[in-house]
């Protein structure tokens, strides 16, 4: 069994209801549109997501060595 399959069945033994593996590559649209926000003064003060966009949406700045991200819903 393949490390997907092998965590989609961990993920259905846990109760949720999906499971996916999208690209680590920067959400670059997500990016424009934080930025946008920040600009036009809609932040809410949030400054994990808002106070530097380009590492919120770039899972490559903090892990480097992804390839994937798995992500998970209940």
């Amino acid at each position: 069994m393949d490390l997907a399959a092998a965590l989609r069945e961990a993920a259905v033994r846990a109760g949720l209801e999906a499971v996916g593996f999208p690209s680590a590559a920067p959400f670059s649209e997500v990016r424009r549109f934080l930025e946008e926000q920040v600009a036009a003064g809609r932040h809410g003060g949030l400054r994990l997501t808002f106070g530097t966009p380009s590492r919120a949406t770039d899972p490559r700045a903090s892990f480097p060595w992804a390839e994937s991200l798995v992500v998970a819903a209940h």
